[in-house]
């Protein structure tokens, strides 16, 4: 009897990365990779005192992804993943530009970007015993980013100026997306994936409005974002 139900567990891990199609939930942390000084540069007045930053370039991403593995050395897979919001806010005093009293005007600003992006992958599976594989992703990827900006000055409690405008979210270029990943199938109809991925140039358009508004890396203005993500998969 014990001969027969080790014969049925080794039977079901053997066929968990066989052939066959699968869908999965991911979540994770997202980063992006951008130069706070570069904000810093654009939003400080030359003449201006107290400024201070801050940048949240981190938040909490998540998506489902949908493939299809083609025998345990190769799958194809597409995703759709929120990457989060990023956020750089900025403070300082300047002189007052009309020279009227009182002489200082207090500035706030605040740049915000939430991005989503779409990948279409191969992946190489390379086994590691019967229940685990090593992936290597390859693929292109196409992200829309909506921008907010908002200008603020005061003058003690009153607001003698303020301004904001955004962008709506459209379709970026095509671009490049990789990753590698650790998966585990305990079982025929489910596995857990640990994975490293990076979005190449998330939100790079060739209209006048960038993904990072002050990043001059390019033309297009955008930039790259990294996923660590653990996610759940059912097989088909």
């Amino acid at each position: 009897m014990t001969s027969a139900a080790l014969s049925l567990l080794a039977s079901t891990n053997a066929a968990a990365l066989e052939s066959g199609f699968y869908m999965g939930a991911v979540g994770g942390q997202t980063s992006i990779d951008i130069d706070k000084g570069e904000y810093d540069r654009f939003e400080r007045y030359p003449n201006s005192t107290n400024f201070s930053s801050t940048l949240e370039d981190s938040d909490t991403g998540f998506g489902l992804y949908f493939g299809g593995q083609f025998g345990r050395w190769f799958a194809v897979e597409a995703q759709l993943v929120d990457l989060g919001k990023y956020t750089y806010k900025a403070t300082q005093t300047r002189p007052n530009l009309f020279g009227s009293a009182p002489r200082n005007v207090d500035v706030r600003s605040e740049s915000s970007t939430e991005a989503a992006v779409g990948t279409v992958s191969g992946l190489l599976t390379v086994p590691v015993g019967e229940q685990v594989a090593i992936g290597l992703r390859l693929g292109f990827s196409v992200s829309a980013a909506e921008n907010r900006y908002e200008y603020e000055e005061r003058r003690g409690n009153s607001v003698v100026y303020s301004e904001s405008f955004d962008n709506d979210a459209e379709a970026s270029d095509v671009s490049a997306t990789y990753g590698v990943s650790l998966e585990w199938d305990p079982a025929r109809h489910f596995g857990m994936r640990l994975e490293y991925q990076r979005f190449n140039d998330v939100g790079a358009e060739d209209d006048d409005y960038d993904y990072i508004e002050h990043d001059d890396e390019d033309e297009h203005g955008g930039s790259d974002v990294d996923l660590i993500s653990l996610s759940l998969i059912a097989r088909f």
